[in-house]
């Protein structure tokens, strides 16, 4: 996108709206059901995930191409603050052990983010930016499709089938 600064602008469309949302979940999450805070979510973002590098390529300007992209930033940080949000607000009703688990895989995610970045350069031809990105966004959608249909599993495993009900318990006595 010449004459513009992606990678100093975009950060601030996703992280801005990633910390509010996770504001609006802690007063307001609690009308939403785990269902929709996770799964939909998850399955939302893989959406938005995928049209960035359509937009980034096929949009007729550079202007028009960051901008939509911008936005799809804006909803996807919002998408991915209501995730975050809950995801670690279910980790924390299991023993301790595994939100230090989420925190681990999130990490990880972003270190195979950027070990996925470097493979692409050192094995793809520089004049292959848009198959790259391609790859990159293709995987990290069926990563996050794949974390959305998780939820399927979680709800029904036994041990957080558990510690979820003892959770209602203690909501229900506050």
């Amino acid at each position: 996108m010449p004459g513009f600064q992606p990678a100093f602008i975009y950060p601030f469309a996703v992280n801005g709206l990633l910390a509010f949302s996770q504001i609006f979940m802690v007063v307001y999450g609690y009308k939403f059901s785990d269902r929709f805070k996770v799964q939909y979510a998850f399955f939302t973002g893989t959406l938005l995930i995928l049209s960035l590098p359509l937009l980034a390529h096929f949009l007729g300007s550079a202007s028009q191409s960051f901008w939509s992209c911008f936005v799809v930033l804006l909803a996807f940080g919002i998408v991915n603050g209501v995730v975050q949000a809950q995801v670690f607000g279910l980790a924390g009703i299991l023993p301790g052990k595994y939100i230090g688990a989420v925190m681990f895989g999130n990490g990880l995610s972003g270190i195979g983010a950027n070990l996925l970045r470097l493979i692409f350069v050192i094995a793809l031809p520089s004049d292959t930016l848009y198959l790259q990105a391609q790859i990159h966004f293709i995987l990290s959608g069926l990563t996050l499709f794949m974390s959305g249909y998780a939820y399927n599993i979680l709800i029904k495993n036994e041990y957080f089938i558990h510690f979820k009900s003892i959770s209602e318990k203690n909501v229900d006595k506050l």
